[in-house]
Order: structure tokens, then sequence, then C-alpha cells
């Protein structure tokens, strides 16, 4: 990537953060209650990438807007996020925890092995089917190489590997994760492309 290019991509970010930063301030102007970070992704993922959502929320912490809030339950670590203003008043603490636990249980419960085995294996299947809908073949399923090239980065297998006719290959991990995977994202995507 030239200069130029790298110069415009980051003109395109910031200005996307911007974006972002005031469609979340417009969004917490008068809000009372907490949203966990992957939350506010997902809500706000028609307008803007999850990295930017994230990237503006934590400028607004900066910037003294909005305030983080760590929630522990036994299976769970969440980041909530509320107007500063709501988490420095005293007053609104009492309800500001219960909204917090209410939400933090249904993370809880849709975190148990059991949901989140039957949703990946679900989500396998979608995938499976779209790979097929897009002209591409399942070659393996569970591997880490292909083509003598090895997928070292993570450790794991990838759940499949599938080439399209033309001969590029792709190494695919599916993910039915509440919290955003920490294995690496769309890399894995272009594991094997110039195989």
């Amino acid at each position: 990537m030239t200069t130029s290019n790298s110069n415009h991509t980051t003109q395109k970010q910031l200005a996307a953060v911007k974006q972002a930063k005031q469609a979340l301030s417009l969004f917490f102007r008068w809000r009372k209650i907490p949203f966990y970070l992957r939350q506010l992704q997902v809500l706000f993922e028609t307008q803007f990438f999850h990295i930017t959502t994230t990237q503006a929320i934590y400028q607004l912490v900066d910037d003294g807007m909005l305030a983080k809030i760590p929630f522990d339950t036994a299976s769970t670590h969440l980041e909530f996020i509320v107007p500063s203003k709501v988490a420095q008043n005293p007053q609104a603490s009492k309800a500001l925890h219960a909204h917090m636990k209410v939400k933090a249980k249904l993370v809880d419960k849709y975190s148990l092995k059991e949901v989140t085995d039957d949703l990946g294996d679900n989500l396998e299947s979608l995938v499976k089917q779209e790979l097929r809908a897009n002209g591409l073949i399942n070659i393996q399923k569970e591997s880490n190489s292909y083509g003598g090239k090895v997928w070292t980065k993570t450790g794991h297998d990838l759940d499949f590997i599938a080439e399209h006719p033309h001969g590029v290959a792709f190494g695919i991990e599916v993910k039915s994760e509440l919290p955003p995977s920490k294995l690496g994202g769309i890399l894995r995507l272009r594991l094997f492309e110039h195989a």
C-alpha cells in the first residue's frame, strides 16, 4: 500500500470514527440504562464496523462523555457503557446495577456450553450451505493444512478449508460467541488465498 493510499485509508477511518462518535453521542444523550460493549457493536453494525464503534466509544470515554463500568459474573466479564452523568449519579446507582445484573445474567445464559454448541453447529451448517451456494467446494473439515501450507497462528484447526473452482482456497473458522473472537478474524479467510 502506498503512502497516499495509506493516508486516504487513515482519513476514511478517522472520518468514520467521527461519525460513530456523533451517532453514539445522540444515542446516549437521554439514556440512563447501561449497554455492554458487544451490544453496542451489534446495535450500530449496519452503520459502522465493530472496530469503528469500539474506537468511538473509547474516545467518548476519554472525552468524559461516557463511562465504562466493569461487571463480572461467575463466567463472564462485561464492560458496560453509560453516560458519565449517570455513572456519577449516586441516586442512579441501584437501578444501574440492577440493569447490569439482568443483562449479565442473559449473557451468561446464552454463553452456556450447551447453547453455544447448538448455535455453533447450526452456524457451521449455514456456512457450509453458503459456501456451496457461492461455488466453493468444501475440501476439508477440522484441518490446519492445505496445499503444503499450514495454519499455525492460533494453534487450532480451521473449521473448513474450501476451494473455489478457480483454484483459490480459503481457511474458515466459524465462531458463535457473544464476545468478539480473539483468534484473528478476517486473516483466517486469507490463509490459503495464494495456494
